[in-house]
């Protein structure tokens, strides 16, 4: 399975409640949404960090990269795992999908599929990772 195969699981769960520490499509937060795309999309389970407990940024990158590859942001591709932050320090997790992507939305309540973090959001890409399990492609 490729990226795709993730973009579309992470795609599946628009709608999922926001529930904090949570790793199940009956409700989650960033890390377990992605952990919930990857089992959807190859059916391993992989240890997604939770951003938000950890205290630096090379923490988490350190913990993504036992499952992924870092890339620059401008080589995503649907599937691809994104790490935001707000204020310069890692603060959420996101799939990539076609035009945007999907994340768990504590403010709103639920997993949302949005566009890229715009201009003047506070929010910006600071790394991507393509997950190992899905390989090339």
């Amino acid at each position: 399975m490729r990226g795709a195969a993730m973009a579309s699981a992470a795609l599946s769960m628009v709608g999922t409640p926001y529930v904090a520490g949570g790793r199940s499509t009956a409700g989650c937060d960033c890390a377990g949404l992605v952990a919930c795309a990857v089992q959807r999309a190859t059916g391993r389970r992989i240890d997604v960090p939770h951003v938000g407990t950890l205290p630096r940024p090379s923490l988490v990158r350190r913990l993504l990269e036992r499952h992924s590859t870092r890339i620059s942001p401008a080589d995503a591709r649907p599937g691809d795992v994104l790490l935001v932050a707000s204020a310069n320090l890692a603060t959420h997790l996101a799939v990539a999908v076609p035009g945007g992507l999907v994340h768990a939305d504590k403010r709103i309540g639920h997993v949302v599929r949005c566009a890229w973090p715009a201009p003047g959001s506070g929010r910006r890409v600071i790394g991507c990772h393509r997950l190992k399990v899905f390989g090339r492609g």
